[in-house]
Formats: structure tokens, sequence, C-alpha cells
């Protein structure tokens, strides 16, 4: 069997990995009926989600060039065996600290080895298609709450919280580790299409940077800062769906929960569409769109109550966030290159932690979604900004010095 035909084998099973890696999104079912349950503060339970994106940040951050030494398959089961083991042992807790400590810190850490690896490795998989790889990538990571939202919120209906975290940590340690093994490793030196469907060995493009050159680079950090912003306002609205919709929209919680579905299929669908569109028209045109339509449609949610254009905002909102987090993989190895990308995508999806801080906590901490709205549309408008500049510069209007 070619490797033309592998690869297309091994971005498969790391689609179905995804899938089960991506319970993440799901939080804001389970988060009052952990309320609930326990009789704990909302805004306490609410920082289960912010750990949780903080540990799975963190995670490929402190692990650094190792990723890029060991078998990818080898990290996954690793991140396989604490994520499903974790999320099952959450179907037994008795305190809040115990809540932070396994689903918080410890799935986040598994999350944090699974999601970072695997898509490092289908952009490396797929340099000729980057933000495509990248797109479906995302895009299964993101459909984890299509399929896992509704079947925890009937489970949760049906036997409570905590058998909802036990059926589905046991289905993810099986799945992902039976599933790690079938993952392949890339030749050291492989001569694949690039974007211009030219061969290029990718030992030898010379556009590779490693962790600490990239660092260097002033670009690095704006990049970073754009990300950032970009993510912000997607992490408040996912991480919170349920409990806006109920407050905002006087939603029941099962109605609430089948809208919290519905935004992970724009959240999936946006994750492919901007990652293929980009390969087409180019990342920064796709960025600063998503931008833009976060912008607006965060200062309709502040301004407007009427049902159908409230769940519009929002559905766009998620279409839009999709598109962030597809991006930030095909932007590092566009302007890093793909060689160490295992490690530079690590760095870079810091980005996404300082979202998954600012983003719930804005959600909460105002004590008006309004205001946590109107707040995430400046953040917009500053991420406009930061976006022309790195086209300016990626034309030559600022100088080349900017990058040493």
């Amino acid at each position: 069997m070619n490797f033309e035909t592998r690869r297309w084998i091994y971005l498969a099973v790391s689609l179905v990995i995804c899938v089960c890696a991506g319970i993440g999104y799901s939080w804001s079912v389970f988060q009052n009926p952990i309320v609930k349950n326990f009789g704990w503060p909302a805004v306490d339970v609410s920082l289960t989600f912010t750990l949780q994106i903080a540990a799975s940040t963190l995670t490929p951050l402190l692990i650094g060039n190792i990723v890029n030494k060991v078998k990818t398959r080898q990290v996954i089961l690793a991140g396989g065996i604490i994520y499903g083991l974790c999320v099952l042992t959450t179907g037994f807790i008795q305190s809040i600290f115990q809540l932070y400590l396994l689903y918080g810190i410890g799935t986040g850490i598994g999350v944090g080895l699974i999601y970072p690896c695997l898509m490092a490795y289908s952009v490396k998989l797929f340099p000729d298609k980057k933000g495509l790889s990248a797109g479906l990538l995302a895009a299964s990571y993101g459909s984890g709450a299509i399929i896992f939202a509704p079947v925890a919120a009937n489970i949760i209906a049906a036997y409570g919280v905590l058998a909802a975290f036990k059926v589905l940590g046991s289905i993810f340690l099986i799945v992902i580790c039976v599933l790690s093994r079938l993952l392949g490793d890339l030749p050291e030196s492989m001569s694949v299409a690039n974007s211009s469907g030219l061969l290029v060995d990718r030992s030898t493009s010379g556009i590779d940077k490693t962790r600490s050159e990239m660092v260097k680079s002033p670009v690095f950090y704006v990049v970073l800062a754009l990300f950032t912003l970009g993510t912000t306002s997607g992490l408040m609205l996912m991480g919170s769906a349920s409990p806006i919709l109920q407050q905002m929209l006087k939603l029941t919680p099962e109605k609430a929960a089948f809208f919290v579905g519905i935004l992970a299929v724009f959240n999936t669908g946006g994750r492919l569409l901007w990652g293929w569109l980009s390969d087409r028209i180019g990342r920064y045109p796709v960025i600063f769109s998503l931008f833009t339509c976060i912008g607006v449609a965060m200062f309709t949610l502040s301004a407007v109550q009427s049902f159908p254009v409230f769940i519009g905002a929002m559905l766009l909102v998620g279409l839009c966030y999709g598109g962030f987090t597809t991006l930030i993989a095909p932007v590092t190895a566009d302007m890093f290159g793909t060689k160490n990308l295992s490690s530079n995508y690590g760095l870079m999806y810091i980005a996404y932690g300082f979202a998954g801080i600012l983003g719930p906590r804005l959600a909460v901490s105002l004590g008006d979604y309004s205001q946590a709205f109107i707040a995430a549309a400046v953040l917009s408008l500053v991420g406009i900004l930061l976006t022309a500049f790195i086209a300016m510069k990626q034309k030559g209007v600022i100088g080349t010095e900017f990058n040493n």
C-alpha cells in the first residue's frame, strides 16, 4: 500500500479519535445538572471548563520538543488512557476539588496530548491541503458535542449526571486506545506535493524553524494575540450556551441542550468550511471575515431579544469560532514550517488557553451576558486591526525586519 493511500487511512483514524476527544464542547450540558446535584455555586462549577482549557493548552507547551521524538500513536495512547479514565472517574466525585482535578485538569491533560498532536500530524500528512486537513480534524473534534451533548442529556435525565460520565468515559477509553494502534508514522524525509503542486522535501525545505527560533520572531506574538482574540468569543459562548439560552430566552434545559447541539453543528461546519476556503483565497482574508462576522454577531446578541435573530447570531459565532480553531495549525505551518510543527503548534495553541481563561470568565463575571457580548465585540474590532497589520506585513508594506 503506497503512502498516498495510507495517509488517508491515518487521517480517517485520527478523525474518529478526535470525535471522542471533543466532549469538552458539551460542558454546558453538564454544568447545571452538577450544580443541582451537589448544590455548588454555578460560578465555581464553571471554573471546571476553564481548568480543562488551561490544562489542555499547557500540556503541549510543557512537553515541548518531546512530541517530536515520540511516535504519534504512543502520544495518543497515553492521552487516551488519561482522558478516558478521568472522564470515567468523574462519575464517582464527591467534592468540587475532585471535579476540578479529574474533569478539569485530568481530561484537559488528555485532550492536550491528543488534539494538538493529531492536528500537527494531519497537516504534516497533507502539506498540499493544510487548510482542508486541519479543517477535517478540527471539525471532527467539534462534532463530539453534536453526538455526545444529546446522548449525555438523555443519560442525565434518566440516570443522573454521574452516570453520564461513567458511560462516556468507558467508551472513550476503549475507542481511543484501540484506534491509536492504527496510526502510522511519517517518514523523516518525505516528498509530498505542497500548496503549489510541487514536490518538496520537508527536511530540506529551508523554511522550518525550531520552537526557540519561532519565539524570537516578533510576528509570533502578534499571531498569538490574534488567535487569542479570535477564540475568546467562541469559548465564551460554547462554555455557557445552555445557561445563556435558559436565562435570556427562558428555554428549558432540554430545549437549550438541543440548541447546544445545533451550535456544535455550526461550529463543526465552520471548521471544515473556513479551512477549505483558506486554501483557496488565503488565510488572512478569511481571518478578517471571521472577526467581522463575530463582531457583528456579538453586538446583535447584546441588543436583540428576538428569538430567531438571537439564535441566528449565536450560530454565526459558532460558525466563525470553528474557523479560528482550524486556522491555528495552517498559519503556524505557513509561517514557521512543518518539520517542527508538533512542538511549534503546541506553543501557538496557548492562544486557545488564554481565550479559555478570558472567554468563560467574561460570560459569568460581568453579571450581565449583554455586557459580555459587548466586550467580545470590542475584542473582535481589535482582532480586525491585528489582521490588517499582519496582512500588510505579508505584502511587504511593513518591513521584513519585523521578523527578526
